[in-house]
């Protein structure tokens, strides 16, 4: 069963009150589905001690890890282009004028995929939001603000332990960005460690982005690299946000 979009939704909807985290980058990818989709659960978690769930390692496509396998994804309108490697499923999450994620997952799993990469363009009202409902521009700000409002929440039964890395300059592609990693522990709807990282960058016309990607600490050294060399394959086109999407003709 491939990581849909009807998934993802339900994912989305798990933030019905919208944890500190989903609201800090508004919904971007990483943040609702691995982090805040098991911290917005907010009714269950505090009513109830959760069971672990012994975990099982997934049944993989070795050539999701091979990046000689890749081959060009293109998003509808060229929004943005990736090189993906066999076993992996691109998924649209959302495509709006002002607000586009895509969700590219390997794997599948009950909760989260095993990896993914996520995708997340818009304006920074839609991308860099914080809890308070104000805005912020910049990326390094919008990274650090995430951090500090993770830190600050209030620990909820059944929520991961999560471990940030430091905020520093790097490439998105070839757009100067910000970026940090992360740690998170195993939580009540998954028993996977998972590391991921996240980047944030300025685009033309006022557009801000947000990129991460993630899999499971077991398969992570293994992953990385491929994970690396697709995020140096991203192009992102911002200005063609705003474009209709072609339809087909009856």
């Amino acid at each position: 069963m491939a990581f849909s979009s009807a998934r993802f939704s339900q994912i989305v909807r798990f933030g019905g009150s919208r944890s500190v985290l989903a609201r800090s980058l508004l919904v971007s990818g990483f943040l609702i589905a691995v982090l805040t989709s098991i911290q917005a659960n907010d009714a269950r978690a505090q009513t109830e001690t959760p069971t672990p769930t012994p975990a099982v390692e997934p049944t993989l496509d070795p050539s999701g890890l091979d990046f000689s396998t890749a081959k060009l994804y293109t998003a509808d309108n060229d929004i943005f282009e990736l090189q993906v490697p066999g076993g992996w499923t691109e998924n649209v999450i959302v495509n709006r004028p002002d607000f586009f994620v895509a969700v590219i997952s390997y794997g599948d799993s009950p909760a989260v995929p095993p990896g993914f990469v996520s995708i997340s363009i818009g304006s920074p009202n839609n991308i860099f939001r914080t809890t308070d409902g104000s805005t912020i521009t910049l990326p390094e700000e919008a990274l650090k603000s995430l951090i500090a409002s993770q830190t600050k929440a209030t620990p909820r039964p059944g929520a991961p332990v999560i471990t940030w890395g430091d905020v520093t300059a790097a490439k998105l592609g070839k757009l100067d960005a910000f970026t940090v990693t992360a740690s998170v522990g195993p939580y009540a709807q998954s028993p996977h460690d998972t590391r991921l990282r996240a980047w944030a960058a300025t685009l033309s016309d006022g557009l801000v982005a947000e990129v991460s990607a993630q899999a499971y600490s077991s398969i992570y050294e293994q992953a990385q690299p491929t994970l690396n060399k697709m995020i140096d394959s991203l192009v992102l086109n911002g200005q063609n946000l705003a474009l209709p999407t072609p339809t087909a003709a009856p």
